[in-house]
């Protein structure tokens, strides 16, 4: 039997591969910092940043954060507030500067490897957490972008986000489960004040077909008033779903301080 040899085209590219990294060194995407060979898309130090984990989650809403535990029976400042559709969001980091830049990297620069990065975060952090609601949760659905928007992005980030979570979870994912009916400003350029009109009257239902009496995870990339996952909450509620959770990958409130947008 001829030994087994390596294939010249193979190696080949291997050389090249080497070589390029020599001349251009990989980078983190965010710090700029070369990689090390076990390193990839971005730098330990920027991955720690990217994952501040929680000191404490709260047992009514999932609500997480950095500092002092919210006594016992009482809900916590993250908690939903009188009056709205959701009941809870699970959320990895805090809306801080870091997180901030990476989110805006991912969709206005279209680095999807941060995407990817973010993905595996959500996974890592959050499948616990929301297993836990066993038997409450019966679909994932992202919130979904109105379509010229989707257009000129090239993707929903909230869908990227929502797939592995949902293989991780072993739920349905349903991207059709809600639609954006009207299109609508950036939340992020509205002062928080104004982002409840601004969403108001935004989605409606892509399909009813089993809705009925089931619990729904909504995923978007960040929470801050929490207009828009108020929004989708109150379509689906309308339309005979029993109740509403969401995750993110950041949330402001979380700790740290807000970006300046």
């Amino acid at each position: 039997m001829n030994p087994i040899r390596p294939r010249p085209l193979a190696a080949i590219r291997g050389w090249g591969a080497a070589v390029l990294d020599f001349v251009y060194p990989p980078l983190c995407m965010i710090c700029r910092n070369r990689l090390s060979a076990a390193e990839h898309t971005v730098c330990d130090a920027c991955r720690t940043r990217l994952d501040l984990r929680p000191q404490w989650r709260c047992q009514i809403c999932g609500g997480a954060g950095i500092g002092g535990e919210p006594r016992p029976g009482r809900p916590c400042r993250l908690c939903p507030p009188a009056g709205a559709a959701w009941r809870g969001v699970f959320s990895v980091v805090g809306y801080g500067t870091l997180p901030a830049r990476c989110v805006h990297m991912f969709k206005y620069q279209r680095r999807i490897e941060l995407g990817r990065v973010m993905a595996r975060l959500i996974c890592e952090r959050l499948a616990g957490p929301i297993g836990a609601l066993a038997g409450r949760i019966d679909v994932i659905a992202p919130v979904p972008l109105h379509w010229a928007r989707r257009m000129g992005r090239g993707f929903n980030q909230s869908t990227l986000l929502a797939r592995p979570l949902a293989s991780a979870l072993g739920l349905p994912m349903n991207p059709r489960l809600l639609r954006r009916v009207r299109y609508t400003r950036r939340q992020a350029l509205l002062p928080r004040e104004q982002r409840g009109d601004n969403i108001r009257g935004a989605f409606g239902l892509g399909s009813r077909a089993g809705l009925d009496g089931l619990g729904v995870l909504l995923i978007d990339d960040v929470v801050t008033s929490g207009a828009t996952i108020d929004e989708c909450a109150r379509t689906l509620m309308s339309a005979g779903a029993r109740e509403v959770w969401a995750a993110s990958y950041a949330r402001a409130g979380m700790g740290g301080p807000e970006p300046e947008e």
